[in-house]
């Protein structure tokens, strides 16, 4: 991650080299013990940074201090080496949401390079190492209540890739519910949490702090971005990770051409949610640990089975091109012609088998529950290639495709995957250039169209779309990340049942007849590119699983 930051002075606190207005209370590493390395004593102006690689660090990771190739310092190129190395764990959880990750970082940037450190950090303890040189023990920070707060805010929502909980639970070392930013900032100040080598006492209020006979800090208040907010070049967090974004309506096409680089193909999508229901689905945790789980009303059991019921529907869809029956099994993507269709669908951690979503494992005596669909839901969603889920049941999460099923393209809108408010059912066909496979896919993408378009029910509301390239041959997609333009993604919003005329549907828009589209209100639909890589995501997600499991 790069970042050209010209174009957002509007909020840098304004550095130079007047050392009235502070000075360092470090430079350079002293010492390196069991607790990690520790900070030479240095009362004095700030110094030229001057190493290339330690300036491709500090405007990489604190741009608000980077000046030039001279920039001011109150950090060392080792230093600097040092809070990459600590950073590691807080890159992986939040880099996703931009501002949420760079205000983060601002604590540690100011901390440890700010030149007028001084004015908001005293050495609160030293002593000398066994060469005689002052060490830094302990520190006092002084920071605003409106930047911890602001800071705090930015990255409280934001969820660990591919695991569906809030990150702030592993920076904070409890549960994000508890979480708040001064428990967050006294967790991350204590050296016995691993990644601090001294004591941090955060101070936090928008006044003066003084340690009588010592120092009077004023707070430190960089200004924070909020999530909703573009940071720099980068785009603003998701909605996924930030609240007050709005989510796309179908959020989840350019994860999967991300996540699962494929040759080019079409998407045939159903985005699902619940009409008027707040019910939640109490899940009690398997004996012999106590308490439970919430779910929406999404996991319920019977809902399951409606919106299998469905799926398996739209997969026997049936048409005729050219005198031939054609079916999905005729234009869908495999990854091997041996295995099944490619479908992204949340169902297919069952492998779609509704003897297995009705699973139940019982103790020998038959009185408590020790795995049902939900438990196997909770290891799938930590460990969707699992092939034995790590519950009583023993049943694989892959799907019938051998697909892992990432669970942000199936799950969204909630704070965390129980709360899920919408799913979303991918179906991946063939983007081929044989004109008469074209052709197929058409009639049968009309077929689907038609049926959904005439498909109703009180306990689901449906938004479906098809995705089509836009290049003049209809079937030629070019050679870009996503082949398809937001005007070529139309959707068609399905709600209970209603006596609406018809809607007009220009010729253009789909390879079905205007006489086929009722009770339709037609959008565009975005196709906002998404800000996580799937390298990383795919290396992260076990690395995270287990340090998570561990906690």
């Amino acid at each position: 991650m790069y970042i050209y930051f010209k174009d957002i002075v509007y909020y840098v606190t304004q550095i130079n080299g007047d050392t009235d207005n502070g000075h360092c209370i470090w430079y350079g590493e002293c010492t390196d013990n069991l607790t990690g390395k520790q900070n030479c004593v240095y009362n004095g102006p700030g110094k030229p940074l001057t190493d290339p690689m330690a300036l491709s660090r500090l405007e990489q990771y604190c741009p608000q201090l980077y000046t030039g190739n001279s920039s001011l310092t109150c950090c060392s190129a080792s230093q600097l080496v040092t809070m990459e190395t600590h950073m590691a764990v807080a890159k992986q959880l939040l880099q996703a949401c931009p501002s949420c990750y760079y205000n983060f970082l601002n604590i540690f940037c100011f901390l440890t390079c700010n030149p007028h450190h001084s004015t908001s950090v005293g050495v609160k303890s030293q002593a000398p190492n066994d060469r005689g040189v002052a060490t830094v023990l302990s520190v006092d920070y002084a920071m605003t209540t409106t930047f911890a707060n602001g800071m705090y805010n930015s990255c409280k929502d934001v969820m660990i890739p591919g695991i569906q909980e809030r990150a702030i639970s592993v920076l904070c070392g409890r549960s994000a519910t508890d979480c708040n930013a001064t428990e967050l900032l006294n967790y991350l100040g204590s050296s016995s949490n691993g990644p601090t080598p001294f004591e941090i006492d955060f101070h936090v209020q928008n006044t003066s702090w003084s340690r009588p006979g010592k120092y009077i800090l004023k707070p430190m208040n960089t200004k924070t971005v909020p999530c909703d907010m573009e940071f720099g070049n980068l785009s603003a967090c998701s909605y996924k990770d930030c609240p007050s974004v709005s989510p796309p309506l179908t959020p989840t096409l350019p994860n999967i051409s991300v996540l699962y680089p494929w040759p080019d193909y079409r998407v045939e999508q159903l985005i699902i949610t619940r009409p008027d229901n707040n019910t939640k689905v109490k899940h009690d945790f398997p004996a012999p640990a106590i308490g439970h789980i919430s779910f929406s009303s999404l996991f319920d059991r019977t809902f399951l089975h409606l919106l299998l019921d469905l799926q398996l529907k739209i997969q026997n869809i049936t048409t005729t091109y050219k005198g031939k029956m054609i079916t999905l099994d005729d234009i869908c993507y495999r990854v091997k012609s041996s295995e099944s269709c490619v479908i992204i669908s949340m169902l297919e951690y069952w492998q779609m088998d509704v003897t297995r979503l009705d699973q139940v494992v019982m103790d020998s005596f038959g009185f408590f529950m020790l795995a049902d669909y939900l438990d196997h839901l909770q290891a799938c969603v930590r460990t969707p290639n699992a092939t034995f889920d790590r519950t009583k049941l023993n049943t694989t999460c892959l799907s019938t495709s051998s697909v892992p099923i990432d669970p942000w393209l199936v799950m969204q809108d909630g704070l965390g995957y129980p709360e899920s408010e919408t799913f979303v059912i991918s179906f991946i066909v063939k983007n081929s250039q044989d004109p008469h496979e074209v052709g197929a896919a058409h009639a049968w993408e009309k077929a689907y169209t038609s049926f959904l378009t005439n498909f109703s029910s009180p306990n689901m509301t449906i938004k479906f779309s098809t995705k089509r390239p836009t290049t003049a041959d209809p079937m030629q997609v070019p050679n870009t990340a996503f082949p398809y333009s937001p005007e070529s993604v139309k959707q068609i919003d399905i709600k209970r049942p209603t006596t609406a005329d018809p809607m007009q549907v220009p010729n253009t828009a789909f390879p079905y007849s205007p006489e086929s589209v009722k009770q339709s209100d037609i959008k565009i639909l975005s196709a906002a590119a998404t800000p996580l890589s799937g390298v990383i995501k795919v290396l992260t997600f076990a690395l995270l699983a287990l340090f998570i499991d561990k906690l």
